[in-house]
């Protein structure tokens, strides 16, 4: 049986954060940075800028027209929002290598995106102290389902296939399955 922190030892193992995030983390240390300097690094990932746009155009941000430049993107979101996103772009080139037909992975970071946004907007409306850390929360909360389909893809496969009106335990497959753990 597999335990939560064997799933930790080996989601450090297998997380190699790329260049990206290492640039980001080392413009964020220098006083001297501008925001240009950021969306350079931003722009040199296609993927990356691609993120950063889709979340600066979501309906959280509510803007009369779209955001097509990675700068302005940057000036709207922040430095520590770019880096939080560039974290989440590297956990995702880590786990780039399995079997896309495990779980969707589109769906996933959407989903890890959206309640990342959500947190965020809770977190200033609530008025609490650096919302962006709710950010960065949201953003990850559900990283270890990733280590799962790593490990134990028949389990993550498994997994997805519930509903809201099926749950795991109502299952005598999954409860063997879930044994394992």
């Amino acid at each position: 049986m597999i335990k939560a922190i064997e799933y930790a030892s080996f989601a450090s193992e297998v997380l190699v954060l790329p260049a990206a995030v290492t640039k980001i983390q080392s413009l964020l240390n220098d006083e001297t940075t501008t925001m240009d300097d950021f969306a350079n690094v931003v722009e040199y990932y296609p993927i990356l800028a691609s993120q950063l746009l889709k979340i600066v155009n979501s309906p959280i941000y509510n803007f009369h027209g779209p955001v097509h430049s990675v700068t302005r993107a940057v000036k709207i979101l922040g430095t520590k929002a770019v880096y939080d996103l560039a974290i989440s772009y590297g956990v995702a080139c880590a786990f780039n290598g399995f079997d896309k037909n495990t779980i969707d992975l589109e769906r996933f970071w959407e989903y890890s995106v959206r309640t990342a946004l959500f947190s965020q907007y809770w977190a200033q409306h609530l008025a609490l102290h650096e919302p962006e850390r709710f950010f960065t929360a949201g953003l990850i909360h559900n990283i270890g389902e990733l280590v799962v389909v790593i490990r134990h893809p028949e389990t993550a496969v498994q997994c997805a296939r519930f509903t809201i009106n099926e749950q795991p335990w109502e299952t005598r497959n999954m409860e063997y399955n879930l044994a394992k753990f």
